[in-house]
């Protein structure tokens, strides 16, 4: 391919199925031997695949997430850019519009309602329903807990907020939610918006 210097040689041991760095060769060398020299790294990223563009995306413990129409595809520990396509995803009925990662888990909406993935790592998380109200595409994001009012706030943890038809929802880092405007509020949302918190304010804008 165009661009390309070098090609990166793996093999096995003999009678193995473990692949091994070997070599470096140019690119354009028409033919080369595989000699017995001495073995180097692991092919660690064998069977994995590059990461794909999406519509949300965020980093949690590690991992880097991406919300992509109704699947959530997340990539190998401390890897950004490489994911299993046979294990790292989780498929929902509906396209995602929201993704927020707290210590707890991630919180990910649709136009169902918001669901919380709850777990250190992908092969670990139960899925729990925490609210039916769906989240409004791109008003959703992580905020220092203190920064929140004195009734709300959470000291030393982050919190997920997100804007719902019943205000701002808070989703805290064990999976509790909190509704702090639903008894005086009743918002005529949009598919998409934009929000923004500065100096303890939370701004959003519909689209």
């Amino acid at each position: 391919p165009a661009g390309v210097d070098l090609v990166r040689v793996y093999r096995s041991e003999l009678g193995g199925t473990v692949l091994y760095h070997c070599a470096d060769v140019p690119a354009g060398m028409q033919s080369y031997l595989i000699g017995g020299d001495q073995l180097g790294r692991q092919a660690t990223t064998r069977s994995l695949a590059a990461m794909p563009p999406g519509d949300f995306v965020t980093v949690w413990r590690g991992r880097l997430l991406v919300a992509r129409g109704n699947v959530l595809v997340i990539s190998e520990p401390m890897n950004y850019g490489l994911t299993s396509p046979r294990t790292g995803f989780v498929q929902f009925s509906d396209r995602i519009t929201l993704v927020l990662g707290v210590k707890g888990g991630i919180y990910v909406g649709t136009r169902h309602g918001v669901v919380f993935l709850s777990g250190s790592k992908p092969g670990e998380w139960t899925q729990d329903e925490k609210s039916s109200l769906a989240p409004v595409a791109g008003c959703g994001l992580i905020v220092d807990g203190e920064s929140l009012s004195p009734q709300y706030q959470q000291s030393g943890r982050k919190v997920a907020v997100w804007l719902s038809a019943s205000g701002f929802i808070l989703g805290c880092d064990d999976g509790q939610i909190l509704t702090p405007q639903a008894d005086r509020l009743s918002i005529d949302t949009t598919e998409s918006g934009a929000m923004v918190a500065h100096s303890r304010r939370l701004t959003a804008t519909l689209h």
